[in-house]
């Protein structure tokens, strides 16, 4: 299973951040993989690129702590959990986000 892990500095509130970062439907704005997101009822309906392919995968919430942490269960051809938390260090703000995923 692929997995990787990303931390960014944010310029934004905390409780900014988490509702942006927490909508996949903006996940195409800061996500260079996911190339279109689709709501489709209790869950997204999501396309990634990989290796110049297009991959379906369904994004659906597993967890939330409102203003710091969302997790999502990825399904379809690609399998696993994607966990976004907002943290705040080092006198400012950061989002993290770490992908465990596997693709049939």
């Amino acid at each position: 299973m692929a997995q990787y892990s990303a931390t960014i500095n944010v310029d934004a509130s905390p409780a900014d951040a988490f509702v942006y970062l927490s909508d996949p439907l903006n996940r195409s704005e800061w996500d260079p993989s996911v190339r279109s997101v689709e709501r489709s009822g209790d869950h997204f309906d999501v396309t990634v690129g990989f290796y110049g392919k297009a991959i379906d995968a369904t994004y659906s919430v597993d967890e939330v702590i409102e203003g710091s942490k969302v997790v999502f269960e990825i399904g379809g051809k690609v399998k696993g959990r994607d966990v976004i938390e907002i943290v705040e260090r080092d006198g400012g703000l950061k989002s993290g986000s770490s992908c465990s995923r596997k693709i049939r």
